[in-house]
């Protein structure tokens, strides 16, 4: 007779056969948006066959510097190209602080930072990191997304036909956040709809599930009344849209909060931690002033890219 650990490995393949259409959704949501608008790389792998096609490499945004993710690829340094005039980086996150890395890391980090002519992070927690380990001046810039405002945006933005409700998007599941979600909506008379790309049969979030395209994502933001999340691009993509918003901190174990922290400091918004609010829900956000802030962000960031830029045409 079968022991029950083999009992449960066999339920466990049987739930990862159910999910394969499940996942398959979930990706062909993206691919459309792929075709339209990304041009394909080649494989990291055979990068080196572009290194002279280009004038200029740039890599950068989310946690291209953190080898706990990317596997200790050296290519996300750009050291595919021999040419480090060509080379820099921008708005290029590690995800975790000074204190959490390993000897290993330093010394892969310390490499590899050499095949960069400049540097440009999203935190500031990044720039300590970087003059820790290789003593090098290093720039803070936004992330990516913020480069655009929400005009902008609005080409790719497909607004839902609900009307009325409270957006919850989670890097991850914090049970009294999603408390604090439901009481929200319920204090509100709104519908609570979860961005999931994934049916969560454990813990399942009392919510609308939803798995949109990146332009329902975009449109989902949009027209939220209220927006609670613990995600980065959760909360750039509600500050960007002006949106009233709520932002839990991940796990103490997770050291992904500086990225939170570095948003919201430069945005003077740490007062919008959902913990600090019991019922006063509308308290208002002077987004004058935080979009002013944005916008000399946005100043600051394209200098350094212009820079770059015409430094490597007068070469």
């Amino acid at each position: 007779m079968p022991n029950i650990h083999t009992i449960s490995q066999y339920i466990k393949n049987i739930l990862k056969l159910f999910l394969i259409p499940i996942r398959y959704y979930a990706h062909t949501r993206f691919t459309g948006f792929r075709k339209q608008y990304i041009t394909d790389l080649p494989p990291l792998r055979e990068l080196t066959k572009i290194k002279d096609k280009y004038d200029l490499f740039v890599t950068g945004s989310d946690q291209v510097f953190n080898p706990r993710i990317t596997g200790f690829d050296d290519n996300y340094f750009l050291s595919f190209s021999s040419d480090i005039s060509k080379n820099v980086s921008y708005a290029a996150s590690f995800g975790f602080e000074a204190k959490d890395l390993s000897l290993k890391e330093k010394t892969f980090i310390c490499k590899n930072l050499k095949h960069l002519k400049h540097l440009s992070v999203r935190e500031q927690k990044g720039a300590e990191i970087i003059r820790a380990v290789a003593g090098r001046p290093t720039q803070v810039h936004i992330d990516p997304t913020l480069l655009l405002t929400q005009t902008q945006w609005q080409p790719l933005t497909k607004l839902p036909v609900r009307e009325h409700y409270v957006l919850l998007y989670l890097m991850h599941k914090d049970k009294d956040l999603i408390n604090f979600a439901q009481r929200l909506a319920t204090a509100k008379g709104c519908e609570l709809l979860y961005i999931s790309s994934m049916p969560d049969i454990k813990n399942r979030v009392p919510a609308k599930h939803l798995t949109p395209t990146p332009q329902e994502w975009l449109g989902l933001f949009a027209k939220a009344e209220y927006v609670v999340t613990n995600s980065f691009h959760g909360l750039a993509f509600s500050i960007n849209f002006n949106k009233t918003f709520f932002v839990g901190k991940l796990p103490a174990s997770w050291p992904a909060n500086s990225r939170l922290d570095n948003l919201l400091n430069i945005t003077n918004l740490h007062s919008r931690i959902y913990t600090d609010f019991a019922k006063n829900y509308d308290a208002i956000i002077n987004w004058t002033s935080v979009n002013k802030i944005l916008e000399d962000e946005r100043q600051k960031a394209l200098s350094y890219l212009q820079e770059i830029t015409h430094e490597k045409q007068n070469d």
